[in-house]
């Protein structure tokens, strides 16, 4: 729903997921034998979706509750010894659902923490992406005011650190 939560049992949906754009060489990446890719289109028999690197999303959780939103830093094929699976990297954000004690209670319903970003990022299926989401970046709530009541749309303007337990303001664009 607009909330961010799967309402429906047993989902079972039919798709086509289709690379674009020329791969991208990974300079910074530890492993280039991964055939990296912009972007990635996703078919389903009542909507069609183009996922690109830097997009958030909504991710399944594997169970009803609210659904995971991340950003993806990178759109790859797997390669032979994966069965070239289509796979993305994540950098999570973090709901007021996931917080506890003070943070969670100072936070806006639509506000995310963006995680720290981490030297192993996470690793998932490009068919675990539910739908994209609008994040509104170097925003509070006073400042996104009414964009909020736009269906999947929420603010960050802030990191958080799981490992430390801090949380610092985004740097600025």
């Amino acid at each position: 729903n607009a909330d961010g939560y799967l309402k429906e049992d047993n989902l079972v949906s039919s798709y086509a997921l289709t690379w674009v754009q020329p791969s991208i060489s990974g300079p910074d990446r530890p492993d280039d034998a991964l055939v990296q890719y912009a972007q990635v289109i996703i078919t389903t028999k009542t909507a069609r979706l183009t996922v690109a690197v830097g997009d958030f999303v909504y991710v399944s959780p594997g169970e009803d509750g609210p659904v995971e939103i991340g950003q993806v830093e990178s759109l790859f094929d797997a390669g032979p010894d994966e069965d070239n699976a289509m796979m993305f990297e994540v950098r999570w954000l973090f709901r007021k659902e996931h917080m506890k004690g003070a943070i969670a209670r100072s936070m806006h319903q639509r506000e995310l923490l963006l995680s720290a970003k981490n030297k192993q990022p996470d690793k998932n299926y490009i068919d675990a992406i539910e739908w994209k989401v609008n994040v509104l970046l170097h925003v509070d709530a006073e400042t996104a005011g009414p964009n909020l009541e736009v269906p999947h749309t929420f603010f960050c303007n802030q990191i958080y650190n799981p490992a430390t337990k801090r949380i610092t303001l985004l740097p600025p664009p």
